[in-house]
This record gives C-alpha cells, structure tokens and sequence, in this order.
C-alpha cells in the first residue's frame, strides 16, 4: 500500500494511504509559514494523525515546497538542532497546529529514506 501526496497550492497537501481516501490528512503549512519567527529555509517535521495503524513522519520542505511522508527509522536528522513551534487551534483551524522546525536546512531524499540537511554548513 502507498501513500498518496497531492500538491493544492503552495504550502498545501492532500495526504492519503492507497484505500484510505475517506481518512485523508488535508495540510496547510501557510499559517505556519506565516507565523514562524524565522524566514529562511526551513524544514517542519510533525506527525501524521491518521490513519491509525499507517501513521508516520511527515516533513515539508520551504526551500522547495515539497512535502513527504517518512517512517521513523527511515528519517535521518543529522543531529541539526530544532525548534519547537505551535499555532493557536481556535485561531487557525488547518492542520499541522504544533511542529518542529529545523531552521536553514532542507530536506534530501534517497529512495525511502529523507535527511534534513543543514544549508550553513
């Protein structure tokens, strides 16, 4: 079984498991963008909540606009540090609400795995 990854617009992802449709993740990372003190590249990392049984990491990338779905043992960090970062839910009523940002870093995928990568270096 896959999962699905739909681009809606920028910052914007439908995110479903292959027979799973019904239980799709619709992602918004524009308030986030929005909100962030920081405005260079970035990688926010935060939790898929559903489906239960299929959850995993997913990791959206600034630098490129591009969003992924990893498992854990698939995800490397590279010990590059992080933040964590929150948006009032009765505010803003897209998900993800709370994350980790990994400021001026992007993301590299090999095949399935995904490594955060820091750009100052």
């Amino acid at each position: 079984m896959r999962q699905k990854i739909i681009k809606l617009g920028l910052g914007q992802f439908r995110v479903f498991w292959e027979n799973h449709e019904k239980q799709a993740l619709r992602l918004d990372f524009r308030p986030l963008l929005n909100n962030i003190p920081f405005k260079g590249d970035m990688v926010i990392l935060h939790w898929q909540g559903r489906p239960w049984g299929l959850r995993r990491w997913g990791v959206y990338c600034s630098r490129s606009d591009q969003y992924y779905g990893v498992d854990h043992d698939k995800l490397n960090l590279n010990e590059c540090p992080c933040d964590t970062f929150q948006i009032p839910e009765k505010q803003f009523k897209t998900l993800p609400t709370a994350v980790l940002v990994f400021r001026n870093c992007t993301i590299n995928g090999k095949g399935e795995m995904m490594e955060v990568v820091n750009g100052m270096v």
